[in-house]
């Protein structure tokens, strides 16, 4: 397996700059990385044609994954390193260099494009609950990109790029858009719980999955899945939207989502599964309807069940496959995981299904079953929406508030392995 000359024991150094080592937690991540790729390689040779496909592109993501790192090192270590404007001006050369040179690779034999292979599981997954135009997902790639400032004053840094779901390209900061409230908590938040889960990861380890019920996104959210999947580098290990999807407290369920007609040219940001909720309202009011669509329904318990490596079922994976083969590709996810624990990221934006959707996720155990007792970890941001916005305090609410969201932060289910960031919380705790 070719690895990059900076990771090779023993290369050869033709300068002053290639001499630094990784820091350690760089190091970790990367060793773990090659070790997966190695593995990959030798368990090619004994499976068939469809799997050495599989473990390929398995082995492709971790290589993928280390030319972001070697990038994202080059421009922290130089920022740390940086005394002069003349160093800033070469740092921030280096930093757009990479992000412009990114670019589509449209090979036929892409297999993230492929709809066997949309939703694959992974030790580290990104759960976007009310996706949007995909705009949170631009937000979770930002985590992995840098900027550099050596104080709030300093006028020769740079921030970071941005990548603009809507266009598909890295912007700079300042063309960004006018983004809904929390987004940018959002960024940094991600770039925080991953450092902690564990220093050296970055987006580009997770897979990231979305769930938009809105049927009027689909086609952007296709658009920007195959965008994002045929990237080179990728800035995620794999993208898949589940559309005309809403997230709820049952699988395979028909709901009317009700749409946001007033904020059209915003991407209908207050649509719902809610007729009382207050957007919805105000459409109605002003175009004395609105549209409306029928959708099915996925619980969380399902998404994660289907996204995590942690959740593997053999029952069902099996019977398709040859025995040996099985056993080879069910040891390449056993060394994974060996080798890391797991880390589900979670965002909450559903205009009042939140409620329902953690409700069930907690009464069905999934939850509790991923992070206690085990070294796995969940962070979960999330948006609340009250009575004054939905018009009602639904019984979902009130037990969430006063049963579900004591019992999901205790040391029964999530305890210290469960992080909650909380945005438009209008209740007090529960003692």
């Amino acid at each position: 397996m070719l690895l990059p000359m900076s990771l090779k024991k023993g290369a050869k150094q033709r300068s002053p700059v290639r001499r630094r080592s990784f820091p350690c937690k760089l190091h970790h991540i990367t060793m773990m990385a090659c070790m997966l790729g190695i593995i990959a390689c030798v368990t090619i040779k004994k499976t068939s044609q469809e799997n050495q496909r599989m473990l390929m592109s398995f082995r492709n993501g971790m290589l993928n994954a280390i030319k972001v790192k070697e990038w994202r090192h080059k421009v922290v270590s130089g920022c740390k390193a940086a005394v002069s404007d003349d160093d800033m001006v070469k740092i921030k050369k280096v930093s757009r260099e990479f992000t412009s040179a990114i670019h589509e690779n449209e090979s036929v034999n892409n297999l993230d494009l492929k709809p066997e292979y949309w939703i694959q599981r992974c030790p580290f997954v990104f759960l976007d609950i009310g996706a949007g135009r995909g705009d949170t997902i631009g937000q979770f790639i930002d985590a992995g990109l840098e900027g550099c400032r050596r104080s709030d004053d300093d006028t020769e840094g740079f921030d970071q790029m941005h990548f603009d779901a809507e266009s598909g390209k890295f912007v700079e900061a300042l063309e960004k858009k006018k983004n809904k409230e929390g987004s940018k908590d959002f960024t940094m938040w991600v770039k925080h719980r991953i450092e902690s889960f564990y220093p050296g990861l970055g987006p580009e380890d997770y897979c990231a999955y979305g769930v938009e019920a809105n049927p009027l996104l689909k086609d952007d959210l296709v658009k920007l899945e195959r965008h994002v999947n045929r990237m080179e580098p990728r800035p995620l290990r794999h993208l898949h939207f589940l559309t005309e999807k809403a997230a709820h407290s049952e699988d395979d369920v028909k709901k009317t989502i009700f749409i946001d007609s007033v904020r059209n040219e915003d991407n209908y940001p207050g649509s719902s599964l809610f007729e009382s909720h207050k957007n919805v309202r105000e459409s109605v009011d002003k175009y004395t309807d609105t549209f409306k669509y029928d959708v099915e329904t996925i619980s969380l318990s399902t998404l994660m069940k289907q996204t995590l490596s942690f959740f593997k079922d053999d029952a069902n994976e099996t019977k398709s496959r040859d025995t040996a083969e099985t056993t080879e590709l069910d040891e390449e996810h056993k060394t994974m995981e060996a080798l890391s624990k797991q880390h589900l990221i979670l965002y909450f934006d559903v205009e009042g299904s939140e409620f329902h959707v953690l409700n069930e996720a907690v009464d069905s155990g999934v939850i509790c079953d991923f992070v206690k007792d085990t070294s796995n970890a969940l962070d979960i941001f999330i948006h609340y929406h009250s009575p004054d916005v939905m018009n009602v305090m639904s019984k979902s609410a009130k037990r969430y508030i006063e049963q579900v969201r004591p019992y999901l932060l205790s040391d029964e289910c999530g305890g210290e392995n469960l992080n909650i960031k909380e945005h438009m919380k209008y209740f007090v705790d529960v003692v």
